[in-house]
């Protein structure tokens, strides 16, 4: 059983990790895009169990006009249309995507410190030691004269009665 949660933790910590480098990967490829200013038009709403997730839909002025997309990060609070946000925008100006402190935490720092703690909790752990059972299968409790050697161990239910 200890093997078990050996594996579990460990497992469970190293996928957190993973998927926190598979998103702060998809970041890092977008450090060549453009950084600009756009502006919250509309949103999209995504229901499900947990309740309304708000996609801000962002408006910009680049080259060849006005250009909108949704953003792939949604918050369950509800955007301020109008509000002015920091966007990055590929070389083609075909994707964007808005840029919040909240992405990188969330996404990438949450799961990193998770996994290490799972890892962490899952390298230290110890079998637990299995205690002496009597012959009704209660524990064992020991009088004063077992560390002379004098008395055998009894059930709790025994040793009590004397």
């Amino acid at each position: 059983m200890h093997k078990i949660g050996v594996i579990g933790f460990v497992a469970f910590g190293a996928l957190a990790i993973v998927l926190a480098i598979a998103h702060e990967y998809t970041w890092w490829k977008r450090r060549g895009w453009r950084r600009r200013r756009g502006r919250i038009i509309g949103f999209t709403e995504d229901r499900d169990n947990d309740g309304v997730t708000y996609n801000p839909k962002i408006q910009f002025e680049d080259a060849l006009g006005l250009t909108t997309f949704v953003s792939k990060y949604g918050s369950g609070k509800q955007p301020i249309i109008g509000e002015e946000v920091d966007i990055l925008i590929d070389e083609s100006g075909d994707a964007g995507e808005q840029i919040t402190p909240s992405n990188r935490i969330l996404f990438t720092l949450m799961p990193m410190i998770f996994g290490l703690l799972f890892i962490m909790v899952g390298v230290t752990l110890e079998p637990l030691k299995l205690t002496e059972q009597g012959s009704a299968g209660q524990p064992v409790t020991r009088s004063e004269s077992d560390s002379t050697g004098g008395d055998k161990p009894q059930p709790e239910s025994e040793a009590h009665s004397r």
